[in-house]
């Protein structure tokens, strides 16, 4: 099986591989990158002489470029084949609510959100949970 292509068919290798890069993807979009980066006197280009600038709540240096840093990854538990069903309902409701939306004309362009909240959206939605109880 190609790593660029999709697999596709009726075969069990097929539907295998594509369960296992499906739930791959998952396991990567639930994950976090942590970097830390701190100035590093000991570095050869230290001896630039940075200079100081206060704003604010921050600590700016300017002219400096030597850094000691950390990276670490974390959350990368791979994820169960026995959610398949609940990402399977979690992707038919996104699909809904944004035809819902599109049909009545509310969709919000990128950045337009505020407090976590999408007009149009969320009333939508409120609605559709208060119809259910």
């Amino acid at each position: 099986l190609s790593p660029t292509r999709l697999p596709c068919g009726n075969e069990p290798l097929a539907q295998h591989e594509a369960v296992r890069r499906f739930l791959i993807a998952k396991t990567a979009k639930d994950c976090s990158v942590l970097i830390a980066l701190k100035p590093d006197p000991t570095s050869p280009t230290h001896a630039l002489a940075p200079q100081e600038v206060q704003c604010q709540s921050r600590h700016v240096e300017r002219g400096f470029h030597g850094f000691a840093y950390s990276l670490a990854v974390v959350d990368l538990d791979p994820k169960p084949s026995t959610k398949m069903s609940h990402y399977l309902s979690l992707n038919r409701e996104m699909v809904e609510v944004y035809k819902r939306a599109e049909e009545a004309d509310q969709l919000v362009p990128l950045g337009r959100c505020e407090a976590g909240r999408v007009p149009g959206l969320d009333d939508m939605r409120d609605g559709e949970s208060s119809k259910q109880t």
